[in-house]
């Protein structure tokens, strides 16, 4: 960690930590009861920095610097002038904090990179109509304000900026210099980190601030899925049998009516109760920028994008840089925000399971946290597996979705349904009659693997009786126990 900042309310009240890694890289820590660290936001409200000093500034009438990031305010303080910044960094301006500017004097100082001027822009946007004056200057010297005031000049030597250019007149070297550089840090230094422990909104599936994707083929209940799992969150139920943490969820479906969503949500049960659920249909915005804010700006447990395709607008979708430039905004909204997004997308005509089968560039499974895929198999039976980064994978597991309502239950792991339908046919075919496993195989028309299976375990439950040495001239002979005939349907 290269910095820790502290953030504190009107109040002067601790509001969070803001820490700092290098390279560029950014982490949140707020305090709960008993001194503990979490290490997220959570619903804590985000606030300027150093805010209680720049209330005081406003009030005796000093002008405020706006700076891109802490190093810079701590050094303009240093110069004698009140400074402040959003937290974590260029792009992240809210307009509630224009709010605290009121009738103020501001200069925003702009770093030299498009990011820092596009930033610069942002700031101005939201003072105008809100502070008595502002203006945009940027370091004579360096790239930041921290360049320029180590390198000797004062705070009135910052150069004016010619804010109706359309792009800065410079050409910035930082980004330039760092690009393709490594950065070896000492294992001994990397020991200081704090750890960060797993923090699930989903217990061992969906891991909070991460990012998911499920995976399925036209028609075989992706959507149903993602509803469900919406539901469950604003509600704090549990989803396939495991704990998830309540919270507001945003689900943006991009594809069908306001009408059709809200008709299926009913069925699942949704009531006017459900004040956690939250619902957009139609068209998707024009960037991502404004979900990103939505994120940033807001407490959101689970946001689901349905389908991925129509919000990130890929031309390419086997294009690996194209696929990973796209998602990058969506990721680093979940992580920075605290969000879980959990994206609907499509699943290739081979369907493979191993995070090859989903639709497009190998950067779409390699970008999320947990790959759900869902499958239908032979009979209509509705298997659900994941892939996971942290967390144990869910082995294929039976889903029961009711075709009325939409809701979902869990049957199983395939392999234990399959014994245990191929368990009730074999006590059934067993009626009044002995077989060996080749005649039952061949009559049920069931697999060696799971007759064998099923066989094993109607023995070890003492349903079956067994003759024969289970050689080839004389293969087990297979019978129900005595007390088992008729009651072939009990068995579990």
């Amino acid at each position: 960690m290269v910095a820790n900042y502290t953030y504190k309310a009107a109040d002067g009240q601790l509001a969070y930590d803001v820490l700092r890694y290098d390279p560029k890289g950014f982490g949140v820590r707020r305090q709960a009861e008993g001194g503990r660290w979490i290490h997220k936001l959570g619903g804590v409200e985000t606030v300027l920095y150093h805010l209680p000093e720049v209330l005081e500034a406003v009030a005796a009438g000093k002008t405020v610097y706006i700076a891109e990031g802490e190093k810079d305010v701590h050094a303009i303080e240093k110069a004698g002038g009140v400074a402040t910044c959003n937290p974590f960094g260029a792009g992240k301006w809210r307009p509630e904090f224009s709010e605290h500017l009121s009738g103020a004097d501001v200069i925003v100082i702009a770093d030299k990179d498009k990011a820092g001027w596009d930033h610069a822009r942002d700031v101005v946007a939201s003072l105008s109509g809100v502070a008595k004056s502002f203006e945009v200057r940027q370091a004579a010297v360096g790239e930041d304000a921290y360049d320029h005031l180590a390198a000797g000049h004062e705070l009135d030597e910052f150069e004016p900026v010619d804010f109706s250019l359309s792009r800065p007149t410079y050409i910035s070297g930082r980004e330039s210099e760092k690009k393709g550089k490594l950065d070896p840090r000492p294992y001994t230094e990397l020991l200081s980190l704090p750890e960060e422990a797993e923090e699930w909104l989903v217990d061992g599936l969906l891991l909070s601030s991460g990012v998911s994707m499920v995976a399925a083929k036209p028609k075989v209940g992706k959507s149903t899925l993602a509803r469900y799992l919406a539901l469950c969150v604003a509600r704090g139920d549990a989803f396939l049998g495991r704990e998830t943490v309540a919270g507001k969820v945003f689900y943006i479906a991009l594809e069908e009516k306001l009408s059709q969503v809200m008709d299926h949500f009913r069925r699942m049960g949704a009531t006017e109760e459900d004040e956690n659920l939250f619902i957009h249909a139609g068209s998707a915005p024009d960037s991502l920028d404004e979900l990103r804010h939505l994120l940033i700006n807001d407490s959101w447990a689970l946001v689901v994008i349905d389908p991925l395709v129509r919000l990130v607008r890929i031309k390419d979708m086997s294009a690996y840089a194209e696929v990973s430039n796209a998602l990058d905004p969506l990721i680093d909204a979940a992580r920075t925000s605290g969000a879980h997004i959990l994206s609907v997308h499509h699943m290739g005509k081979r369907g493979e399971e191993n995070g090859d089968g989903v639709l497009g560039s190998t950067a779409l499974f390699g970008s999320v946290d947990t790959l759900i895929n869902l499958f239908k198999r032979a009979g209509g039976m509705r298997v659900a597996s994941t892939l996971q980064r942290a967390g144990t994978d869910l082995p294929e597991t039976v889903l029961s979705m009711d075709e009325a309502t939409g809701r979902i239950s869990m049957g199983g792991e395939v392999e234990l349904v399959r014994r245990d339908e191929a368990a009730v046919a074999i006590m059934s075919a067993l009626e009044g009659r002995a077989m060996s496993e080749t005649e039952l195989r061949e009559e049920l028309e069931i697999s060696n693997q799971v007759i064998s299976a099923s066989l094993r375990h109607l023995l070890d439950q003492g349903k079956l009786a067994r003759e024969g040495r289970g050689r080839r001239n004389d293969p087990y002979i297979y019978s129900l126990q005595s007390e088992n005939s008729g009651l072939f349907q009990e068995v579990v």
